[in-house]
């Protein structure tokens, strides 16, 4: 979509913001699956960890309060990842790094994980590992970490039933 390309050239939350309160909050999963979809295609993991922190504010504002469609789209991405790795080989990896933007906890990401891929898949595992090292490693940042906001955004997913 055009609010993707906005975003994803300028990284302008803006329009993204307005066009989620625009949306009826059944059509919200769908823009949340399109900007996850975007991000494991493009395979570039400071791309996933901006969606994740993008999702992650707007989540703030409790735009996705009144329905589950933030953890339906990031759900569904899930249950695909097998297969999108089939054409974006490196998805697991990029997946990690959007949920780690997002503020989730290796935990929580675990949790979503193993609901959603085969516990005997090769990505589940490299998902998990790729977690692992992104919330070990004082060197990554991402940019919810960079405006002091992590914690907050952190609480706020994990009050979820994760």
């Amino acid at each position: 979509s055009a609010c993707a390309t906005v975003f994803f050239t300028k990284r302008d939350e803006a329009p993204v913001r307005y066009l989620f309160q625009m949306l009826r909050p059944t059509h919200r999963a769908i823009l949340v699956e399109e900007f996850i979809t975007t991000a494991l295609h493009e395979n570039d993991p400071g791309d996933a960890m901006a969606v994740g922190s993008m999702l992650s504010a707007i989540a703030t504002t409790g735009l996705f309060d009144e329905d589950n469609s933030l953890t339906d789209g990031l759900n569904v991405q899930l249950a695909w990842l097998e297969d999108t790795s089939l054409d974006a080989p490196r998805a697991p990896q990029t997946m990690a790094a959007l949920l780690y933007g997002a503020g989730f906890s290796s935990q929580v990401i675990e949790n979503m994980a193993k609901r959603s891929i085969p516990s005997s898949s090769p990505i589940l595992a490299t998902l998990l590992s790729e977690s692992r090292v992104l919330h070990d490693s004082p060197d990554v940042t991402s940019d919810t970490q960079d405006n002091g906001s992590d914690d907050r955004r952190r609480n706020r997913f994990e009050r979820g039933s994760y």
